[in-house]
């Protein structure tokens, strides 16, 4: 498509020649190129591939949907739901165990941590930071530093 100007309506052969020389002189232009049935069939089959692995991610998704439904109702269904001081035991059993292993994850990266140099230090603490999953509790470049300092170790 030719660019115009507002106010340059009038389209003749001529004009749109001149302004055809000139977005080519410019380097305004792109070349196109109708594809061939070889290029035409590898797009196609590109794009089937695309929408197959789509439809694979929406099948997939479905099924955990429904599988989480089946769980929920099974669960439901099997088992009167704990009270919330069950519910606080289980979870503070969880976080004992989570902070045993961050410990043991912390004794083994110290070494490792403090054999970088100063550039590999400044790589490895937001990396951490982007490993840690949640983020809000642990931040990598103080967990490796050593200066977090956890409900546990308050």
């Amino acid at each position: 498509m030719v660019p115009t100007r507002a106010g340059d309506r009038v389209k003749t052969d001529r004009r749109d020649a001149m302004k055809l020389a000139r977005s080519y002189r410019a380097g305004d232009l792109t070349a196109v190129w109708v594809p061939d049935a070889t290029h035409e069939a590898l797009r196609d089959l590109v794009r089937a591939r695309e929408a197959a692995k789509k439809d694979q991610l929406r099948a997939r998704q479905a099924q955990r949907a429904k599988d989480m439904q089946d769980w929920a109702a099974k669960r439901d269904a099997n088992a009167p739901r704990p009270s919330p001081a069950d519910r606080m035991e289980r979870q503070s059993a969880e976080m004992a165990k989570h902070a045993e292993q961050l410990k043991t994850f912390a004794a083994a990266f110290r070494p490792f941590y403090d054999s970088l140099t100063p550039e590999q230090k400044a790589v490895a603490g937001p990396l951490m930071a982007e490993l840690g999953g949640r983020g809000h509790h642990m931040h990598g470049h103080r967990f490796a530093a050593g200066e977090h300092r956890g409900p546990l170790q308050q």
